[in-house]
Protein backbone atom coordinates (compact mmCIF):
# COMPACT_ATOMS: atom_id res chain seq x y z
CA UNK A 1 0.00 0.00 0.00
CA UNK A 2 0.99 3.25 -0.53
CA UNK A 3 0.76 6.42 1.65
CA UNK A 4 -1.59 9.05 1.70
CA UNK A 5 0.51 11.18 -0.90
CA UNK A 6 2.12 8.32 -2.86
CA UNK A 7 -0.58 7.46 -4.79
CA UNK A 8 -0.49 7.72 -9.04
CA UNK A 9 -4.18 7.52 -9.84
CA UNK A 10 -5.23 6.33 -13.30
CA UNK A 11 -8.72 6.76 -14.33
CA UNK A 12 -10.62 3.19 -15.15
CA UNK A 13 -13.71 3.53 -16.26
CA UNK A 14 -17.20 5.90 -16.35
CA UNK A 15 -19.97 4.08 -15.27
CA UNK A 16 -23.81 5.22 -15.40
CA UNK A 17 -26.97 5.14 -14.72
CA UNK A 18 -30.27 6.58 -14.58
CA UNK A 19 -34.07 5.53 -13.15
CA UNK A 20 -37.39 7.32 -13.12
CA UNK A 21 -40.10 6.69 -10.40
CA UNK A 22 -43.25 7.79 -10.44
CA UNK A 23 -45.34 9.25 -7.13
CA UNK A 24 -48.28 11.44 -6.67
CA UNK A 25 -48.29 11.85 -10.16
CA UNK A 26 -44.82 13.69 -10.65
CA UNK A 27 -42.19 11.54 -12.50
CA UNK A 28 -38.55 11.64 -11.12
CA UNK A 29 -35.27 10.79 -12.57
CA UNK A 30 -32.60 9.80 -10.13
CA UNK A 31 -28.90 10.34 -12.14
CA UNK A 32 -26.09 8.26 -11.12
CA UNK A 33 -22.22 8.54 -12.03
CA UNK A 34 -19.73 6.99 -10.63
CA UNK A 35 -15.78 7.50 -11.93
CA UNK A 36 -13.29 4.68 -11.03
CA UNK A 37 -9.80 5.10 -10.50
CA UNK A 38 -6.96 2.69 -10.09
CA UNK A 39 -3.09 3.37 -8.04
CA UNK A 40 -0.57 2.29 -10.94
CA UNK A 41 1.87 1.39 -8.08
CA UNK A 42 -0.16 -0.55 -5.58
CA UNK A 43 -3.39 -0.93 -7.23
CA UNK A 44 -5.98 -0.04 -4.68
CA UNK A 45 -9.20 1.50 -6.08
CA UNK A 46 -10.87 4.79 -5.63
CA UNK A 47 -14.32 5.36 -7.02
CA UNK A 48 -15.88 9.51 -7.29
CA UNK A 49 -19.90 9.23 -7.13
CA UNK A 50 -21.97 12.04 -8.40
CA UNK A 51 -26.23 11.85 -7.67
CA UNK A 52 -28.98 13.86 -8.73
CA UNK A 53 -32.23 14.26 -8.48
CA UNK A 54 -34.54 15.97 -10.92
CA UNK A 55 -37.94 16.24 -10.83
CA UNK A 56 -39.48 16.19 -14.98
CA UNK A 57 -42.10 18.01 -16.55
CA UNK A 58 -45.01 16.80 -18.37
CA UNK A 59 -44.05 14.32 -20.65
CA UNK A 60 -40.74 14.38 -19.44
CA UNK A 61 -40.50 10.97 -18.64
CA UNK A 62 -40.15 9.95 -22.77
CA UNK A 63 -37.20 12.62 -22.93
CA UNK A 64 -35.42 11.99 -19.78
CA UNK A 65 -31.97 12.42 -21.16
CA UNK A 66 -33.02 16.31 -22.26
CA UNK A 67 -33.17 17.00 -18.57
CA UNK A 68 -29.62 15.54 -17.66
CA UNK A 69 -27.58 17.26 -15.08
CA UNK A 70 -24.07 18.47 -17.51
CA UNK A 71 -22.09 16.45 -15.47
CA UNK A 72 -24.09 13.39 -16.15
CA UNK A 73 -23.99 14.04 -20.27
Amino acid sequence: MCNENEHEWVFQETQKKVTTTYDNGNYTAHFQRRDCFYCKKCLEENYKEKKENVRLPFGGSRYVMKYAPIWYQ
